[in-house]
């Protein structure tokens, strides 16, 4: 838990009091889980948020090409589990394994949204708890799980990089001219005409596009088994985010779709006058934390689904 600040880290691992841990397990279904049982891990769509009443779990980083297996951090009782994944529907990268016997509470997808919706107090402490993990996963084991390669002076690596940074997905960057850019490449068997390449525990994406990655890891659009939305939003920059925000307030099913991330050229500014929620401004960083929290609404951020490309995806 290296490179980031004490706060970070008592946001990351709040301790409920006994009142919020009863509210938050009343959304749940008690199961009696043994340790070795795996409650959710990579190949996973999605999983449920898991309140630990007297077990042990461990969030475990899976063996890739170049490291073994990681443990990164265990939760006991009175501790739940989930990162922000949970909310941007990223397709599940981490192993969850119980360490020692006893009792969780399961909440699913649907009910997760109606506590987001109906208790704001631990709405507040489940967000400010997700990002701030997602904080932690990015400077430790977990951005093995996502290796891109490529040449610091090509656009497509860039684009790639761009990309990753945008979501704050937990990756490493290897340049491929570079000792361990070298070292990269021949573990997983690529050659110069395969980059940028962007390496999972699974498969390798041969001259990958942000298109692809996005596709492979679950944040493209797919639709949904119902039907249509009431709203589709093209753009999630600031006038974007917001025409969003306000019509899943309002109790539109809204579908907000972009090519990189939401936030747009606002996400990297120094400061932004006269913003949503921010009467006083705010910072880019506090817009991305701002459009985290309306992820508790029924908007949903996604990138367009991938075209046609010119990558190729090799299993390991």
């Amino acid at each position: 838990m290296t490179g980031i600040e004490p706060e970070r880290e008592e946001a990351a691992f709040p301790q409920l009091t006994k009142a919020q841990f009863a509210r938050l397990s009343s959304f749940g279904t008690p199961e009696t889980v043994e340790a070795g049982e795996v409650l959710y891990g990579p190949g996973d769509p999605t999983y449920d948020l898991i309140v630990i009443e007297d077990a042990t779990v461990e969030i475990v980083q899976p063996a890739t090409r170049d490291a073994a297996e990681e443990s990164l951090v265990r939760f006991g009782p009175g501790a739940f589990l989930g990162e922000l994944n949970l909310l941007t529907g990223q397709a599940v990268y981490l192993i969850a394994r119980v360490v020692e016997d006893g009792r969780v509470h399961r909440i699913a997808p649907e009910r997760f949204r109606r506590l987001m919706a109906e208790d704001p107090e631990l709405s507040d402490i489940l967000l400010e708890a997700f990002q701030a993990r997602r904080e932690i996963l990015t400077h430790n084991g977990a951005s093995r799980g996502l290796e891109i390669i490529g040449s610091a002076m090509d656009p497509a690596s860039l684009a790639l990089r761009t990309y990753a940074a945008r979501r704050r997905l937990p990756h490493l960057w290897f340049d491929a001219d570079s000792v361990a850019g070298h070292s990269l490449l021949k573990a997983a068997s690529l050659t110069s005409d395969d980059l940028p390449a962007a390496l999972l525990p699974d498969q390798a994406l041969k001259r990958a596009t942000p298109g692809e990655l996005a596709e492979t890891l679950g944040l493209t659009y797919r639709g949904d088994s119902g039907g249509s939305v009431d709203l589709a939003v093209v753009g999630a920059g600031p006038a974007g985010l917001a025409a969003a925000v306000y019509a899943a307030s309002e109790g539109l099913n809204t579908v907000l779709l972009d090519g990189v991330g939401p936030g747009g050229q606002a996400a990297a500014s120094s400061r932004i006058e006269n913003y949503l929620g921010f009467p006083r401004g705010s910072a880019g960083a506090s817009s991305r934390s701002a459009r985290r929290r309306k992820r508790s609404s029924s908007a949903r951020v996604f990138r367009p689904p991938a075209k046609s490309s010119r990558s190729t995806a090799t299993s390991i």
